[in-house]
């Protein structure tokens, strides 16, 4: 096979001719995307200092270049991960892999005998497979496992995430998650890159049922669906929650994972002796629930902890309004745990409407969250702030915040705890200001309060990160209730 690569400079055509060369040429070309990436954060992070000087407007322009540059570093990464996912797959493909003899197996092996592979992605791809059908899942749900590891790793359990060094392996298990990846690999002894360690991994995590991972799953029909696309689309939303748009998602994703189903479907290992390698303690590392609220991350992607109520962040305006004052450079942070679970399938939405057409949807199942009292009440007096109080634009005010507790940038920044989301600097201009006050002491009006608890409990009616104002006409037209927000 030969493969024609264009040298930019002189348009000269390189011809390559063997799995190695092509995979080195591909791994270059990476690294040198990985540096623009690096380049292009860096111009970001300076234009994101710009402010206006001497009269002169100049941080508006700034923060619609950042914003352009932003598009710029999603489009380098998509082109990144397509380049890494195709040369994956060209390495992979064999002659034998289109032999009707190897696409089925029969007779007895081994448990160990699973995990063999000749280390091609195709290779992994099927002892993943393999595995996942030993352990019950459907065609349709291994399928969609396989898209989405595909899209994450390439089916390379030893791989890094070029970009920020964060993500790790198959699933690209990152923060809090690879932390318990590392050590539960450290607890069992053996290397974190091996790729059955991963997978034994990945089912304790994540996609046993009895996992908060795996109820998530359940409930939103992972495991019964028939198709692929919708097994990935689901597997993404509860377990990878990556920052990928629906169109990112249903092209790397979903579209993958009918590609497997189609070459994988009715396949397996056959029959499967001997007892499963004994996890001793290690599941003890794995952590399926959010760590402590008083635990918050840094824009600066730095650590740290408290004790106390709020934490103090070195800059941020200050604001003065007739119900007292505020300073942006502080957020106030839960000082009891969150606790975070599988939300209920069977409450009542009646009350809610849908507009699919804006990008609203109630579903239920969804996280869960326990608060105190306390933290309900505030959460209750900003949404009531925040939103027109009908039930749906408070549904979808709250919606907006816990969102940012499950998506990775956001939890980056500002944790799983909605209170910290809530509460963070230069976000929710009502707690800024001060307004919410006015809805203190039990004064939020019950449809707030009803929303608030439906979605505490697991409803959400939308996926969108932020909002603004009704009167903010060039912001969205994506509104739930005519005198409500615009959100996107």
């Amino acid at each position: 096979m030969c493969y024609n690569f264009y040298n930019r400079g002189d348009v000269m055509a390189t011809d390559i001719k063997d799995k190695a060369e092509l995979a080195s040429l591909a791994s270059k070309l990476n690294i040198e995307i990985g540096n623009l990436l690096t380049d292009i954060e860096g111009v970001k992070g300076a234009l994101g200092d710009i402010e206006d000087y001497d009269r002169l407007s100049v941080s508006s322009a700034a923060s619609t270049i950042r914003s352009n540059f932003n598009n710029v570093f999603d489009d380098a990464d998509v082109v990144s991960r397509n380049i890494s996912n195709y040369v994956t797959l060209m390495t992979g493909i064999d002659v034998d892999d289109f032999s009707a003899t190897s696409l089925s197996t029969t007779g007895t092996i081994d448990y160990e005998d699973l995990f063999e592979s000749d280390g091609t992605a195709h290779g992994n791809a099927r002892v993943i497979w393999n595995f996942l059908k030993y352990k019950g899942l459907s065609d349709a749900a291994a399928a969609g496992v396989l898209g989405n590891i595909q899209a994450e790793s390439g089916f390379n359990p030893a791989i890094q995430e070029y970009a920020t060094g964060e993500g790790y392996g198959l699933i690209q298990w990152s923060f809090s998650r690879r932390d318990s990846l590392e050590a539960a690999a450290a607890a069992r002894g053996v290397d974190v890159s091996d790729l059955q360690f991963q997978l034994e991994y990945l089912w304790e995590e994540s996609l046993d049922p009895s996992t908060s991972y795996g109820k998530n799953l359940a409930a939103a029909g992972f495991y019964t669906t028939t198709s692929a696309s919708d097994a990935a689309y689901y597997f993404h939303k509860y377990v990878e929650i990556s920052a990928d748009s629906q169109a990112a998602i249903q092209n790397n994703r979903c579209a993958t994972a009918e590609k497997w189903y189609s070459e994988f479907s009715g396949t397996d290992a056959g029959t499967v002796s001997g007892a499963e390698e004994n996890n001793g303690d290690w599941t003890n590392a794995i952590v399926t629930t959010a760590p402590a609220a008083a635990t918050v991350v840094k824009s600066t992607g730095t650590r740290y902890t408290t004790t106390s109520s709020s934490v103090h962040y070195t800059s941020g305006p200050s604001y003065s309004s007739s119900s007292g004052g505020y300073s942006g450079g502080y957020q106030k942070v839960s000082t009891t745990p969150v606790t975070i679970t599988s939300g209920d399938p069977n409450i009542d939405v009646s009350k809610y409407k849908n507009n699919l057409e804006a990008g609203f949807e109630v579903t239920v199942g969804n996280l869960a969250y326990e608060l105190s009292e306390e933290d309900i009440e505030l959460l209750c007096a900003i949404v009531a702030a925040e939103s027109d109080k009908s039930y749906d634009d408070a549904l979808a005010v709250i919606t907006t915040i816990l969102n940012r507790c499950e998506h990775p940038d956001w939890i980056n920044s500002h944790g799983t705890d909605p209170i910290a989301q809530a509460t963070a600097p230069n976000q929710f201009v009502v707690y800024q200001h001060g307004s919410y006050k006015a809805y203190m002491d039990g004064k939020a009006p019950d449809t707030v309060k009803e929303a608030v608890m439906d979605a505490l409990a697991g409803v959400r009616n939308h996926e969108y990160l932020s909002f603004r104002s009704n009167g903010t006409t060039s912001y969205s037209d994506n509104m739930i209730s005519p005198t409500g927000n615009r959100y996107k």
